[in-house]
């Protein structure tokens, strides 16, 4: 997973934070969170608070990692992604999970069907988008060493096959 390479990079370098918005389940930081306490932040259900909080790290050199459910980060946090990341270049990675239906049974407060159109029409915003997650430490690495932001996008291991049946 992502969030194993995040955590072997966050063991080595202290600037490392990763920050979420009540969904360690969803993005899998409770590793994390448990092992680095010191480098972890909860927002609580307050997604624009959490792309605040990491800007304001990234402006003190720490490189915040905002891990959270795509349907929120794409809608409910765009403002703070526009002028706090983007506009401000801070080197802030933004991992959005779950994204299209994948969290069908939740309800369509959770389906992201825009987060890559909206994110792609900002300057200065780099998407990585992955239909299905298939564990690859080279390509996660390389991805916890951008230095510019960016919004990568995970899917559940299920995402449109259980949708769509041959």
């Amino acid at each position: 997973m992502f969030t194993d390479t995040l955590l072997e990079l966050a063991r080595d370098d202290s600037d490392i934070i990763a920050l979420t918005s009540d969904a360690r389940g969803s993005v899998t930081l409770g590793d994390f969170a448990l092992q680095l306490p010191q480098q972890f932040v909860e927002t609580g259900i307050a997604e624009q608070n959490e792309v605040g909080i990491a800007a304001g790290l990234a402006t003190c050199g720490k490189k915040p990692f905002v891990c959270a459910p795509a349907s929120f980060l794409s809608a409910r946090s765009l403002e703070q992604i526009k002028i706090d990341v983007a506009y401000a270049n801070t080197n802030v990675k933004i991992i959005g999970v779950s994204g299209g239906v994948s969290y069908g049974y939740l309800g369509s407060s959770h389906h992201s069907l825009h987060d890559i159109a909206v994110m792609r029409a900002i300057p200065g915003i780099c998407v990585i988008s992955t239909l299905r997650y298939t564990p690859n430490k080279k390509n996660d690495d390389g991805t916890c060493r951008l230095c510019w932001s960016c919004l990568c996008k995970n899917g559940k291991k299920c995402c449109f096959g259980c949708v769509y049946k041959k």
